[in-house]
């Protein structure tokens, strides 16, 4: 703003501070600390002060000196303390943590001495209503009249109007006299801190010199309302813009915990990706402080993602697509649950990308995997494949049709899947598991040249369906878990391994790598059957229906019926013996329910196998208890549950039922 009547010489210097705390910090405040005196002394020409007069270690404290007429100020003596000026009549210092004493020294003038008193306004903050204006007085403590020839101000002068009588300049005060001006900080001001210093010229090149300061502080931040919800997916959260009417900008954070100080990370965006479905979060906004206004925050929102999961409908010229969206983890998110509706019939040849592919250095070629249902740091992901269609690998494509990995449920239900005869051995399964797969009613593992499902490490639940055609129905390796609650395995003939036609139960952990994976003896792959059907499997090795090689075969109820084998047609029971270790690795039967019958060796020459286990709880024909028999009577020669110890070292052979 304009001054009315002074006029602005020389460069005018603005410079702003910015305050960074509430209220002023040139002395005062204490915050609870221990506060001491400020003494106060001069050498009796004149009187001193300090603002304030008791102070804590680090406050600012201003002194200032006022010399009788006749006198004026000649310096401080100020002991350890240090001052910003020894030989200003307007000083500051910073309040050490002990008392202090400051001594104020005038000497005698001859001659006139002019000094400016020093105005400070109130602190206020921003948005402040404008101050009243305060008087300038210019005094001549002196001895003879002073000239006034010029009167300037520098520093933070345009923040500031001064206006008052004109004809100061250019005149005199006399000796004792004065004359004042007003001063008056301009509305409007940002947020700082603002110094005007003012010059008086006076006879021949003597000045007066002292300053006005006014302070504005930053004003409390604007009241922030909750986020409102503008969308929602299974994994990503997006809000409305939370708009304060003072135009600070805001910024969000997220949480699961309704805590704004456990958000790690601040946006001014308002998307929120990378969520878990069905999980609940917290979504805070608050105001970024900026020149003018402090930080401040308002409540939170409370959102929870669905966790119903996305339903694709999938027709056949598409299974590249669904097998694109599938295999690439990003589309896939915890606590999701995806249904592919198939109801046509498609092949997956070499052309499809597979989601991984392994090199086998046995065969010296490389192994697909064609959808690849693994999403390492998700979990709780549930994957239903229907609709009545038949997937199928071209017969001259090799691989595996499906993995299931870890934390991923993949159920089947009224959907057919096929392998491809160019599959052998056990290594290129139709389904391969390390999670968790269920096969309901109308679902089909068929037609492949190796197994039909392998179980490595998660579990296996049949609750309907059929597996056939396959060269072994079902592999249980590993620490894998197969439970039977239904359906029907049959019609599978193993032709590289010739062992469990049906189901083939094979630990296959010696004592070094169980060592390895940190697992206790007791830990094996395991087949329980309580319902359901083995039936007409063949094999020209051990177990048509059941091969329990090493693990645990649990029969609570079922039928085993109609399958060959050279040993065990309907149940082989073996093992095999780690000459390293010295370690016998066995096969346990229990069985307490169910039928086994009709089936029949091939030989009656049970000469393999380790150190077996089986148990039958009750070998009665009565209903609802076990039931161990065979059509053709007992003198036939042919083992139904063929049990082998010894491993060469000893060789027994058992008949059930007993004759």
């Amino acid at each position: 703003m304009k001054n009315k009547f002074f006029e602005i010489i020389g460069l005018i210097t603005i410079i702003a501070f910015v305050s960074l705390a509430c209220g002023s910090d040139s002395g005062g405040g204490n915050n609870g600390n221990t506060t001491y005196a400020i003494t106060m002394e001069d050498n009796g020409n004149g009187s001193a002060e300090a603002i304030p007069n008791t102070a804590a270690e680090g406050d600012t404290v201003t002194i200032s000196a006022t010399p009788d007429n006749g006198y004026k100020f000649k310096e401080w003596e100020s002991g350890s303390v240090t001052l910003s000026s020894n030989t200003t009549a307007t000083a500051t210092f910073t309040m050490p943590g002990n008392a202090v004493t400051i001594r104020a020294i005038f000497e005698e003038v001859d001659g006139p001495y002019l000094i400016l008193s020093s105005i400070k306004f109130s602190d206020v903050e921003y948005n402040y209503s404008r101050p009243a204006a305060k008087p300038i007085t210019i005094t001549n403590t002196g001895t003879e009249t002073a000239n006034v020839s010029k009167i300037t101000f520098g520093g933070d002068a345009v923040s500031f109007e001064f206006t008052g009588d004109s004809s100061i300049i250019n005149s005199t005060i006399a000796a004792g006299g004065n004359k004042a001006f007003n001063v008056q900080p301009i509305a409007g001001l940002d947020a700082g801190t603002y110094s005007a210093t003012i010059t008086v010229t006076y006879d021949d090149g003597e000045t007066a010199i002292n300053n006005v300061s006014f302070v504005v502080d930053k004003t409390n931040g604007a009241v922030i309302s909750a986020p409102t919800l503008a969308s929602k997916t299974l994994d990503s959260i997006t809000i409305l813009a939370v708009t304060p009417a003072n135009g600070q900008t805001v910024e969000y954070g997220i949480s699961e915990i309704n805590d704004a100080a456990t958000v790690s990370n601040w946006q001014t965006t308002l998307t929120f990706g990378g969520l878990n479905a069905g999980a609940t979060y917290y979504i805070f906004a608050r105001a970024i402080a900026n020149n003018n206004y402090n930080a401040s925050s308002g409540t939170s929102l409370v959102v929870t993602l669905d966790s119903g999961g996305v339903t694709m409908d999938v027709p056949g010229a598409n299974l590249k697509e669904m097998m694109e969206f599938l295999n690439n983890p990003a589309n896939v998110q915890s606590n999701s649950t995806y249904t592919l509706n198939f109801g046509d019939t498609a092949a997956v040849n070499d052309e499809y990308t597979p989601g991984d592919t392994d090199y086998d250095e046995d065969d010296d070629e490389y192994e697909y995997t064609y959808i690849y249902l693994s999403y390492p740091g998700k979990s709780n992901i549930t994957i239903n494949f229907t609709g009545g269609g038949i997937i199928s690998l071209e017969s001259t494509s090799k691989g595996m049709l499906i993995y299931v990995g870890e934390n991923v449920t993949l159920n089947l239900e009224n959907i057919t899947l096929k392998g491809s005869v160019a599959n052998d051995g056990r290594n290129n399964p139709v389904v391969g598991v390390d999670g968790n797969l269920t096969m309901k009613e109308g679902s089909t593992v068929t037609d492949n040249g190796s197994t039909g499902v392998r179980v490595y490490s998660g579990t296996f639940t049949m609750n309907g369906g059929k597996i056939f055609g396959n060269d072994l129905g079902v592999h249980v390796s590993g620490t894998g878990i197969f439970t039977m609650d239904g359906g029907e395995i049959s019609d599978n003939q193993p032709i590289t391994y010739k062992k469990g036609g049906g189901v083939w139960v094979e630990t296959d952990l010696g004592q070094s790598e169980r060592e390895e994976k940190g697992l206790p003896p007791d830990i094996n792959a395991k087949f329980i059957m309580n319902k359901g059907i083995i039936s007409n499997n063949k094999t020209t090795g051990q177990g048509g229906g059941v091969n329990v090689a090493d693990g645990t075969f649990e029969m609570n109820g079922g039928e085993i019926s109609n399958n060959t084998a050279g040993q065990g047609g309907g149940v082989y029971v073996g093992g095999w013996y780690d000459s390293e270790d010295d370690i016998d690795s066995y096969g346990i039967f229990i069985m307490t329910g169910g039928t086994i019958y009709g089936g029949s060796d091939s030989s009656a020459n049970n000469d393999s196998g380790g150190a077996n286990s089986l148990t039958v709880s009750d070998n009665t024909s009565t209903k609802d208890k076990a039931t161990a028999k065979y059509k053709g009577g007992k003198d036939d020669g042919k083992d139904i549950v063929s049990l082998s110890v010894g491993y060469g070292r000893e060789t027994k052979t058992i008949k059930y039922p007993e004759e």
